[in-house]
């Protein structure tokens, strides 16, 4: 039996027992050529998303009906996809609460069934173990990183009172959804921002960012005018080397307002030819070779230490006297992001391009030089603010995932809620439980018979999750005599007079162990008392 001082920090209340002692956990079947063309449903480990299940992309096979008896899956099953491609995603799991019924699952899914945890809290447990990196320390495999079955069934897990498992289970999920509220809210403000910077690039396009640009004198020209384009040099083996190397920018480079610099390439570029292709501060780069919607992106060059050049998906704007750089560069955004650029481009929808005469007949509109630069330097100021305001939102929304991990931490180890609050110990719980594994036997599943109609039913609340037998056994843990079926019910939050609720527990009393509870007396006189069990 495991130690809870294997387990550091725990409430001295709680209990700790490995996964084997406290849950069936079981493999699911493997897709094989012979259950193509069925019709039962089954879960695979791509539709664990996160920590939900998404079922929008089921698939279904051939299920015997002996098989559909052992491989169905029941509300509150939780489900571990035991194998990922990524080792930090091994061992993700979710609730299965009856979204669609029957629904069976793939052998990459772990499938865990417990009367005596109740099923978000054993997620808390598992996720915690995860975000630790626990999983990923233990996944094997070449490409697919495996945990396995006996690995996860060896896992020790804490055990709290079940009144405390549903108590923490609330109080996380609740805080959570604050967390998914907040991560909306964040998204929702780079919405905002975006849309304010689009703001500021059409008004400084048209001169409305500043009064007094409106009354300035403005004239109609196109960018061919207005300045030069030129497209860089072609990378071959004849030129990967050589005696006049000089670093060039590609694509990777160039981002919007942005030019990185962190990984530079050579290029062997002839000194008679270097006064071409080597960049001047005040050139404006616009990336070539992509998608449609990347398509353009420019960045404005502003020097580099040495020479340094360019390649051919990179076309390079250099202004003449007129057009100043800067307020050239937010009018090119503008182009941009309003999707001009799209809208001249030409080649395949992942590889697009535009020419150098389509770009020279895009107009432009400019004041005098002087205009010019007010409008530039008053957008510059409050796109600045507006990538202050960026930086700050995403740094939040950076530490969510570390908030979330301290959260499944808490709650795993007893310091989310006040300590014991509820009442009651794990001990209790699981009373001859040690008695049941001493024998070779598992904690029996409920048992349910399945019907063959697919249906898809709402995901319930955490208190319908509880598992009744569970609650059951921390009851009957408390009354040395036994309790009748009358008092038994309200208790367990059942009503006496729903034959549905009688029939619940009475299901919740045949999922344990032969012999551990007996019922005695009639069905309205019923007294119910737990038996321990002697080593056999």
């Amino acid at each position: 039996m495991a130690s809870d001082a294997e387990v550091d920090g725990l409430p001295p209340h709680w209990e700790v027992r490995k996964l084997a002692e406290l849950a069936d956990a079981r493999g699911g079947l493997q897709l094989t050529p012979a259950r193509n063309g069925g019709e039962t449903p089954y879960i695979r480990a791509a539709n664990i998303v996160g920590r939900r299940l998404d079922i929008s992309d089921i698939k279904t096979m051939a299920v015997s009906e002996s098989e559909l008896s052992s491989y169905v899956l029941q509300p509150g099953d939780v489900l571990v996809a035991e194998a990922s491609g990524s080792a930090d995603l091994v061992g993700r799991s979710a609730v299965w609460q009856g979204e669609i019924s029957p629904c069976v699952f793939q052998n990459k899914i772990i499938r865990i069934r417990s009367s005596l945890v109740q099923p978000y809290f054993m997620h808390i447990a598992l996720e915690h173990y995860r975000l630790q990196g626990r999983f990923a320390g233990e996944a094997r495999g070449i490409g697919i990183q495996h945990l396995g079955l006996r690995k996860l069934r060896s896992l020790e897990i804490p055990v709290p009172p079940p009144a405390e498992q549903v108590q923490i289970s609330n109080s996380l999920r609740t805080r959570l959804e604050k967390l998914t509220e907040a991560r909306e809210r964040l998204n929702a403000a780079l919405v905002t921002i975006g849309i304010q910077e689009d703001e500021v690039l059409e008004l400084t396009s048209t001169g409305r960012l500043l009064q007094s640009a409106q009354g300035a004198s403005w004239r109609e020209a196109t960018l061919g005018e207005m300045g030069e384009l030129r497209s860089g040099l072609a990378r071959s083996p004849k030129n990967a080397t050589g005696d006049f190397l000089v670093a060039y920018l590609r694509v990777a480079n160039v981002h919007e307002d942005r030019i990185d610099f962190d990984d530079i390439k050579l290029i062997n570029l002839a000194p008679d030819r270097r006064n071409l292709f080597t960049l001047q501060p005040g050139d404006i780069l616009l990336a070539q070779g992509q998608s449609p919607e990347l398509l353009g992106r420019p960045a404005l060059f502003e020097g580099y230490e040495g020479d340094i050049s360019f390649q051919n998906h990179i076309l390079r704007y250099r202004c003449s006297g007129p057009l100043d750089p800067r307020f050239a560069l937010l009018v090119l955004r503008h182009y941009f992001r309003t999707g001009v650029f799209r809208d001249i481009a030409r080649g395949a929808t992942n590889i697009a391009h535009f020419t150098l005469p389509a770009f020279s007949a895009l107009p432009i509109s400019l004041p005098e030089v002087d205009t010019q630069r007010r409008l530039a330097g008053e957008a510059h100021r409050q796109l600045a603010q507006l990538a202050a305001q960026r930086a700050a939102v995403r740094q939040s929304l950076a530490g969510l995932p570390g908030l979330e991990k301290e959260l499944y931490g808490m709650a795993a180890t007893g310091n989310l809620t006040k300590k014991n609050e509820t009442g009651g110990t794990a001990a209790s719980l699981l009373q001859g439980l040690e008695t049941v594994r001493q024998r070779g036997q598992q904690p029996q599943p409920i048992r349910i018979r399945v019907a063959r109609t697919r249906t898809e039913t709402p995901r319930g609340s955490i208190e319908e999750d509880v598992p009744l037998a569970a609650r059951m056994l921390q009851v009957l843990a408390e009354t040395s005599s036994g309790i009748t079926m009358v008092e038994l019910l309200p208790r367990l939050g059942l009503d006496k007079n729903s034959v549905e609720d009688v029939e619940s527990l009475y299901v919740a009393i045949r999922s344990q162990p032969a012999g551990s509870i007996t019922v005695s007396g009639d069905t309205e006189n019923a007294r119910i008392e737990a038996r321990p069990h002697a080593p056999a």
